[in-house]
């Protein structure tokens, strides 16, 4: 599945290894897992005040996360579908207005044949702001709402041989937010069409390139005065690089890119109007605009014995909850250890830095500013395996943001500690009886 409102997975490199093995026996294996988690939470500043906000205190906040769910497979040698419902209830001791009931429901879809492969994913996830702020909203909390989001993400790929695939895609998400008024979300919908192309250059080498069209449609954000204005964005782009495999332990991958966006929004102005009786009011005016600038990905995972580390570099444009794109340099290194088969340490360090798309041609003016930030966040979790069901984790997660918006710079703290125990039930299989 794809990573949380946002970007969809891709197939091809995986699917171009298995295109010239993959068999056309159709015998359904069915199986069912289920999953849950009990987590407690707390927050020393839950909300993100800024530290310089002397009419609110920093709130504390501690909670209880009561969740599952069960995973439900159906596999043959060329097909293979998912359906995943899940739920989790947050009930807060302390801390006022956070709770939240999240449920979502995603089936997911792969069908293999000799020449081609399909997919097909959708998804409906019912979700708070408290826990997805950091993509979407710019690690700001000081509104808490819940969110509905429908996604769907056909792809198709086509194998040329067994070194060269040709794929093409289309990602659909629709973002609403419930009872939001005032808060600042906007709702918005987000469609993006891909076509690349894959090709095993070597062994060890794959080369690709790919091309995006993509359409961001933000509706009204409640401050203008005269009818509802949606604005909308249409961006073009593309990326090519190449992921290198040095050896069983090395992994690289490295690609360029431009994206070139077309921007319609209103432009908002304070105007003196003679009639019928003069007064000041808000006019809003159509206006256009373009921005474009560079992308770029870097990966590059080591194994050792008992230790795996990642760093990922991106500098992309993706939707947001705020009636603008975001552009964001984002830099992670994710560094996990195994000190025995049963005990691992994880250490995760994160800097971001994000502001609206087009942020001085008035795309970027009202709640769209809050994008405009850098957050810093590093994350320390140990993890005991009871059995291969069972474990339970301890995290502990310090952020930093620090916004520049409405010519000031704010910053803010954020201490959270976490407590969970984890059941993930192995596979049963079944028949369905049909």
């Amino acid at each position: 599945m794809r990573n949380h409102h946002g970007r969809p997975r891709s197939r091809a490199p995986a699917l171009l290894a298995l295109a010239a093995s993959a068999p056309l026996a159709q015998a359904m294996d069915f199986s069912w897992a289920p999953f849950a988690k009990v987590e407690t939470r707390m927050y020393d500043n839950v909300r993100g005040v800024s530290d310089r906000n002397v009419r609110q205190n920093a709130e504390a906040a501690w909670g209880f996360d009561t969740g599952g769910g069960v995973n439900l497979k159906a596999q043959s040698e060329t097909l293979t579908s998912e359906l995943l419902p899940r739920f989790n209830f947050r009930r807060f001791v302390i801390g006022d207005n956070l709770d939240a009931d999240e449920y979502q429901v995603a089936f997911n879809n792969d069908w293999l044949q000799e020449r081609y492969a399909l997919g097909l994913d959708v998804s409906y996830i019912r979700d708070s702001t408290l826990t997805n702020e950091f993509d979407e909203t710019g690690a700001f909390r000081v509104d808490v709402t819940n969110r509905d989001s429908v996604l769907l993400n056909p792809t198709a790929i086509w194998f040329m041989n067994d070194r060269t695939a040709v794929n093409g895609g289309f990602f659909y998400n629709d973002v609403s937010y419930v009872d939001a008024e005032g808060t600042g979300f906007v709702d918005y919908e987000y469609k993006q069409g891909t076509a690349g192309i894959n090709h095993r250059w070597r062994d060890n080498a794959t080369v690709f390139g790919n091309f995006y069209l993509s359409e961001f449609q933000a509706a009204d954000d409640g401050n203008r005065l005269n009818g509802n204005q949606e604005s909308k964005t249409r961006s073009y782009s593309g990326m090519a690089g190449m992921t290198w495999q040095w050896d069983p332990t090395l992994e690289t991958t490295g690609a360029v890119g431009w994206i070139a966006s077309d921007l319609e929004f209103f432009d908002t102005a304070l105007a003196l109007v003679l009639t019928p009786a003069p007064a000041i009011v808000v006019l809003s005016t159509p206006a256009e605009a373009s921005a474009s600038g560079p992308l770029a990905q870097v990966n590059i995972r080591k194994t050792f014995d008992t230790l795996v580390a990642r760093f990922d570099y991106s500098r992309q444009v993706s939707p947001s909850g705020r009636g603008s794109q975001s552009r964001a340099d984002r830099l992670a290194l994710n560094v996990e250890k195994r000190l025995s088969p049963q005990f691992s340490v994880v250490f995760v360090g994160t800097y971001d830095i994000r502001s609206t798309e087009a942020e001085n041609i008035g795309a970027g003016t009202g709640t769209a500013a809050v994008l405009n930030r850098d957050y810093a966040e590093l994350l320390g979790s140990v993890r005991y395996r009871i059995n291969q069901e069972w474990s339970v984790s301890a995290t502990y997660r310090h952020g930093y943001r620090q916004s520049t918006n409405l010519n000031f710079t704010d910053s803010a703290h954020t201490n959270v500690f976490l407590l969970a125990v984890n059941f993930n039930g192995l596979p049963n299989p079944f028949n369905p009886g049909f």
